[in-house]
């Protein structure tokens, strides 16, 4: 896992970061479409959500699909 990956762990963006770092588009949408507020929740030892991770990780389509879903 990736470092940053892991700052989400004990939190309930842990699945979503983990499909935004392995590009699972479809996990990604399935999650943001259940849970919209997984958006909101941020990296409590940094305070930057799962855009910022995504860039971080150089996750783009991550970035593409949170973005037309709304993040």
């Amino acid at each position: 896992m990736n470092r940053s990956v892991s700052f989400f762990k004990d939190t309930q963006a842990s699945e979503l970061a983990q499909a935004i770092q392995d590009t699972d588009l479809e996990t990604i949408e399935n999650l943001v479409k259940n849970d919209s507020t997984l958006l909101a929740i941020t990296n409590p030892l940094t305070g930057s959500n799962v855009l910022a991770l995504c860039l971080y990780t150089e996750t783009f389509e991550s970035f593409k699909k949170l973005l037309e879903l709304g993040a």
